[in-house]
């Protein structure tokens, strides 16, 4: 029997998601290791199974119903790179130093629950994470074609042709790189997105067809159904462009910064 003190963050957790998130008994006590007799017996402490009981935090559970700006736009892309949904939680982790991001995103879905930090016991890496239990949000990422086990095989959303710069900056953000190349005695930037073959076919056909700009697509080794998208030198700087555009243009102000500081120095807009 597990009889260790309940944390903070535990309570907030089931109070979050016992009822209004949707999760039974058992697909809680997997996600915070207690048993499931423990479960139902704090649940009944904090009369959790009461008709009366309302959402703790509030969220605007409605945020994916409709991608009708470029900000939701910009975090279902960043969602799909690296986010998952499982058992009606919503959730994304990020480094520490990253978690100003996760606070936009927090503050974009007015979910008014605290982000909660844990430690990757292997490195002792401190990471960030936005976990929301809302039956809701999952269902409306699913009609989105999203899927609880990230898939190599997720395609593009159906969204709005105007949101597809700020989708890809998210997707950028979520699983991609920008590094520093020298060649020939002059440092290059180099741009690298690791996904799925649909999704990156898609990103690669559209910026050909939209801003005659020709990205590479290449399997990674020993990794089945996993690709590369990839850009050098000018072709890199021109797909920066266009993904930064909105955020030079003042339209918004969701982008990675450390990403954008990366590109600042070969901006040629």
């Amino acid at each position: 029997m597990n009889n260790k003190k309940w944390t903070n963050e535990e309570i907030d957790f089931l109070i979050e998601n016992y009822k209004t998130g949707g999760l039974t008994a058992t697909e809680i006590s997997k996600k915070i290791d207690r048993t499931i007799q423990a479960i139902r017996l704090k649940a009944f402490e904090l009369n959790l199974n009461s008709d009366q009981y309302k959402r703790k935090f509030y969220l605007n559970e409605d945020f994916f119903a409709q991608i009708n700006n470029a900000d939701k736009a910009y975090i279902l892309g960043f969602w799909y790179a690296d986010g998952c949904i499982s058992s009606n939680v919503f959730d994304i982790v990020q480094k520490k130093e990253d978690d100003y991001l996760l606070l936009k995103i927090k503050s974009a879905m007015e979910y008014a629950g605290p982000l909660r930090e844990i430690t990757n016991k292997n490195c002792g890496n401190i990471y960030s994470r936005l976990t929301i239990g809302s039956k809701k949000i999952v269902n409306d990422l699913k009609k989105l074609g999203a899927t609880e086990k990230k898939s190599l095989a997720a395609e593009y959303p159906q969204i709005k042709d105007e949101y597809f710069s700020h989708f890809v900056r998210g997707y950028f953000d979520g699983d991609g790189s920008v590094f520093y190349e020298k060649k020939n005695g002059k440092t290059h930037i180099k741009i690298n997105i690791t996904g799925g073959e649909p999704m990156l076919s898609h990103i690669k056909d559209e910026f050909a067809k939209r801003f005659k700009i020709d990205l590479n697509l290449y399997p990674v080794r020993r990794s089945k159904g996993c690709f590369i998208l990839q850009a050098f030198g000018k072709k890199a700087v021109l797909f920066l462009n266009e993904i930064y555009k909105p955020i030079k243009n003042k339209e918004t102000d969701f982008y990675l910064l450390r990403k954008y500081e990366k590109y600042k120095p070969f901006d040629l807009s």
